[in-house]
């Protein structure tokens, strides 16, 4: 029953909210180029624009082409468990 009134509410605000998703998800970068070539159109509340450095892993290695990012650990894979619902 909850699906059934939800889903078509969900499609319906996605409808006439659209632009508003749209530009949200400009904002935040969420749909900016990943080359950083529109960067200065982020708009994070709180944070200055100015304020804020983007950078991406091959820009921020140093010369030795090794990670700056000292603190990123991959998570081991953990397995998938079948649930049957």
């Amino acid at each position: 029953m909850t699906t059934q009134v939800v889903g078509p509410a969900w499609s319906q605000f996605c409808k006439d909210k659209e632009a508003m998703i749209q530009k949200a998800f400009r904002d935040l970068g969420v749909t900016l180029p990943v080359d950083g070539s529109r960067d200065h159109e982020l708009q994070i509340k709180g944070f200055a624009a100015e304020g804020l450095k983007i950078g991406t892993r091959r820009t921020d290695s140093d010369s030795t082409g090794s990670d700056t990012f000292s603190d990123f650990h991959e998570l081991p894979e953990e397995p998938v468990e079948d649930l049957d619902c």
